[in-house]
């Protein structure tokens, strides 16, 4: 069950369990495929995440996984902030 009650809680323990692992898996103990899976998604294999309702019902649903690179690579290519109107060196 996810710690974080939230989508991607409920997304990334759906992964967990299509490929064969938790959220507390450390990631020295991971296969390269699982790796593989997590950084860049699950390609057009389907995962089941199932969550409940704000009315209590549980639900599932099927959908696919894009990895964290593409979250990632959204962060790091953001331009850096400005602050006080000067233009900041970097992260």
């Amino acid at each position: 069950m996810a710690k974080n009650d939230s989508y991607f809680g409920h997304l990334l323990d759906a992964v967990g369990d299509r490929y064969g692992f938790s959220n507390d898996t450390p990631w020295r103990e991971l296969t390269p495929e699982q790796k593989r899976v997590l950084l860049y998604g699950s390609g057009a294999d389907a995962v089941v995440v199932k969550y409940q309702n704000q009315l209590g019902k549980q639900r599932t649903h099927e959908t696919t996984f894009e990895g964290w690179s593409p979250i990632w690579n959204g962060v790091i290519t953001r331009p850096p902030l400005r602050l006080s109107g000067k233009r900041s060196s970097g992260i």
